[in-house]
């Protein structure tokens, strides 16, 4: 009698074609769903975070505004206790930020290591900008602005699409002041110029006033007095709402620009310093540039 399946030739059934197709294709049906399982499983095992990442994300929300604050917490943080690569890199970046920010200047990689080696193949662009960054920042401490200028320009090309424009806009200030050293001073006005405007964007008017000052005095140094007039009227007009250290780098800026001029005005330069020595305490003035202004008037 037929089988279902087989028909009997001697005491061996043959097995059908169909038969034959239809345990392959199952088996291949049972291959696929481990394999999914597998991959599940995998995933699942990867994106799993410690109690840490919680914290870790709310750091990141407000390490802008109270850095200290951000480094008391990320150092009591146990390294051990974090779940994956991805942890372990977004605390690397955070803690390299903290420092930064509030001035503890590394020299090595070893804070930053984990998150150069995980975000440069994962990671959002912000990610990648700000590690870059700081990979930089790091070259910078140690002296080599060439390795400086290298992670800085990759940052931007890495990051070009993130939102974080406070961190493009350190990375231009930064540029313009490496560019500044070389005395390359046609790159160092237009980083300055850039950084100047994501400051202003992101309402950082002591910043903003920062790179208008550097600009000043790279167009004094220049000798284009039309320009460097042009960025004084520009920070004059919100020199009052910023802090007493900005104010004193812009006054000192104001008034080398003002002696390095052939047609000394002798009572502006004296209104200047009045004004210079009035709004900002002692011991920030630049006593130099007041010098040597008398000595030119």
């Amino acid at each position: 009698m037929a089988h279902k399946f087989a028909k009997t030739f001697g005491s061996l059934p043959i097995i059908s074609t169909n038969y034959l197709i239809f345990v392959e294709n199952k088996m291949a049906f049972m291959k696929r769903l481990l394999t999914i399982l597998l991959l599940g499983l995998c995933l699942v095992a990867c994106t799993q975070h410690s109690t840490y990442w919680g914290t870790l994300l709310d750091i990141e929300s407000y390490i802008e505004e109270r850095p200290d604050s951000a480094l008391v917490v990320l150092e009591q943080i146990d390294i051990s206790q974090l779940s994956n690569k991805e942890e372990k890199a977004k605390h690397a970046l955070l803690l390299s930020m903290a420092l930064d920010k509030n001035v503890i200047d590394k020299t090595d990689f070893e804070i930053l290591q984990p998150a150069i080696e995980h975000y440069e193949d994962n990671g959002t662009p912000t990610d990648k900008l700000r590690t870059l960054f700081y990979q930089g920042r790091i070259y910078q401490n140690q002296g080599s602005n060439a390795e400086a200028m290298d992670c800085f320009l990759n940052a931007l090309d890495k990051g070009e699409d993130s939102e974080d424009l406070l961190t493009k806009a350190r990375i231009l200030y930064t540029q313009g002041l490496i560019y500044s050293t070389i005395f390359e001073w046609d790159k160092c006005i237009v980083a300055y110029s850039d950084a100047a405007n994501y400051f202003k964007q992101n309402g950082r008017l002591d910043s903003y006033v920062n790179c208008i000052s550097s600009i000043i005095n790279v167009y004094t140094i220049v000798g284009d007095n039309e320009k460097a007039a042009h960025y004084i009227s520009l920070g004059l007009s919100c020199l009052e709402k910023c802090s007493m250290r900005i104010k004193a780098y812009f006054y000192s800026n104001h008034i080398t620009y003002l002696a390095s001029q052939n047609q000394r005005k002798v009572e502006e330069i004296k209104s200047i310093i009045n004004q210079y020595t009035t709004h900002v305490s002692y011991h920030l003035v630049d006593w130099l540039s007041i010098s040597n202004a008398y000595l030119n008037v």
